[in-house]
């Protein structure tokens, strides 16, 4: 028997939580999709659900990685989906964690995908938490809220249909060093996954103070400006929060404490959702069920689930450079694979050739520039866009490529490399 009480717990709460605003759409981002769609996925965003969900994630007690709780999430997620008629994927992964006695961990991340219907479209939406927890917690906030509001928009968004694909997907391991995220989007670079855009909901319940309870903050990449906006019609249209965007770049300096790092790493544009009151009870035996704010809850995943059924629809798609080679992560001499390392420390020994990779344009590009540490080095105006990389040099590198298209778009990507070079080859 579960042992907490969530429906006494709700009603204690004490800091209200924002009526969903039931105008219609305004926004031209959500008059080019259906606003009656996104409207009946909203609607199907419940309290008894996310209630349903969070109940039984924190009545395992501890979900860390590795032990039986996190095992019954996991097989518990894998079964929501597989009700939801999803197409479910299991990624099985070992790797060392980042914990003050070095250990190895082995887990799964867990995919539901929704496929979309256009076949001439293969660009892929994710919205992703993590199912695993601190072993002092039974992970209420941290992550059982973003898992929960994965849960809820998988089965939301089950119930109709839409032109792009979308993948919603639980990470283990993430207290350990992001160890999920890091296989997972290993092996999408691999395959060669259009991913459009990465939404990461890591502690989205926890609201204590008025203002609090109506706002939420999103990290955004250079070129997410397009699902910014997006967060913005929907939450104008139908929630009313008072959302603050926080703009971060490409750089491995960014990598950042939750799972849209490996993304961002990886040259994949990403908004990290966030609640605006911090949680002092975080991996502590206080982040449980009670900590999360349901209604708070309940109308950020509401704003998500809005947000997806709009971009799985619009054909507002803007150009996104990537840096495609060297891959991240990897090892190269003279620009040929070694092996791989770190995620974190591309390293490139002797001359490399690095290409960069213009995805979905909405008009011609007409240039692609390669700066080295803020300088420019290379302006090529014809694909495959190319730059030689062949300089005296023993540090890491800031590279930055920006493309330019007809229509005066502008995209870019910023990576950093360790590079070593003592000799000069023409």
């Amino acid at each position: 028997m579960n042992r907490l009480f969530p429906v006494l717990t709700a009603l204690c709460l004490c800091i209200p939580a924002l009526s969903v605003v039931s105008a219609g759409p305004q926004s031209p981002l959500l008059q080019s999709t259906s606003g009656s769609k996104v409207q009946a996925v909203i609607d199907q965003i419940t309290p008894q659900l996310l209630t349903t969900y969070l109940t039984y994630l924190t009545g395992l007690g501890s979900r860390a990685t590795g032990t039986y709780g996190c095992q019954l999430a996991g097989a518990y997620i894998a079964q929501k989906f597989t009700q939801d008629s999803l197409n479910v994927r299991l990624l099985n992964f070992t790797a060392r964690g980042n914990t003050y006695i070095p250990r190895i961990y082995t887990a799964s991340d867990i995919e539901g995908s929704l496929p979309g219907n256009d076949a001439n479209d293969s660009s892929i939406l994710i919205f992703n938490a993590h199912y695993d927890c601190s072993w002092k917690s039974a992970g209420g906030n941290d992550d059982g809220s973003g898992t929960a509001a994965v849960l809820a928009c998988a089965y939301a968004l089950s119930q109709f249909s839409f032109n792009r694909t979308i993948c919603l997907v639980t990470f283990a391991g993430e207290e350990q060093g992001l160890l999920g995220s890091r296989a997972y989007a290993k092996d999408a670079l691999i395959r060669g996954d259009d991913i459009l855009l990465e939404i990461n909901a890591d502690m989205i319940g926890h609201a204590v103070t008025a203002t609090g309870a109506h706002s939420g903050d999103l990290s955004v990449t250079e070129d997410a400006g397009f699902g910014a906006d997006a967060f913005h019609a929907v939450n104008t249209a139908y929630i009313g929060f008072t959302l603050t965007d926080r703009q971060y770049n490409h750089s491995q300096s960014h990598w950042g404490g939750s799972d849209y790092g490996p993304f961002v790493n990886d040259g994949w544009e990403s908004i990290a959702c966030w609640e605006a009151d911090g949680d002092p009870n975080m991996h502590t035996p206080a982040d449980n069920y009670s900590n999360v704010n349901i209604p708070y809850l309940v109308n950020y995943t509401k704003l998500i689930a809005g947000t997806l059924a709009t971009l799985a629809d619009t054909n507002v798609v803007p150009p996104q450079v990537r840096l495609v080679s060297p891959r991240p992560g990897t090892l190269s001499v003279h620009g040929r694979y070694l092996k791989d390392i770190d995620e974190r420390k591309t390293t490139c020994i002797n001359d490399v050739w690095i290409y960069a990779e213009v995805f979905h344009p909405s008009s011609p590009v007409t240039h692609v520039d390669f700066y080295m540490d803020g300088r420019l080095k290379l302006n090529d105006t014809e694909a495959p866009y190319v730059w030689h990389l062949a300089t005296r040099s023993i540090r890491t590198h800031t590279i930055t490529i920006i493309a330019y298209d007809t229509q005066g778009h502008t995209t870019r990507t910023t990576r950093e490399i360790r590079y070593i070079n003592l000799l000069l080859r023409k």
